[in-house]
């Protein structure tokens, strides 16, 4: 049985995700947000490992938050299982 370190809220906020390498948006959408990252819907293709920087704005907050991350798992939205199409996990 798997089991998470943080809990996971589902949320539909408005971010920016952007490969750090090249300033590239990576993803437009954060689907659930955790303390220890969040899954993204992906706008681009992108391999695991990659440092990313992911800018947002937190559920009734003014504050913008910015912070460093790394693509921990692509979602390709091939499975049945995958509703969310092709997605982005970052950790933080």
């Amino acid at each position: 049985m798997l089991h998470r370190r943080s809990f996971r809220r589902f949320v539909r906020l408005d971010c920016q995700v952007v490969r750090e390498r090249d300033l590239r948006t990576i993803g437009d959408l954060a689907l659930d947000l955790s303390t220890e990252g969040m899954l993204v819907r992906g706008t681009d293709r992108v391999l695991t490992g990659e440092e990313v920087i992911v800018s947002f704005r937190p559920p009734r907050s003014n504050r913008l938050i910015d912070a460093m991350g790394t693509i921990a798992r692509v979602v390709h939205g091939r499975r049945p299982t995958d509703r969310q199409g092709f997605a982005l996990g970052v950790e933080f």
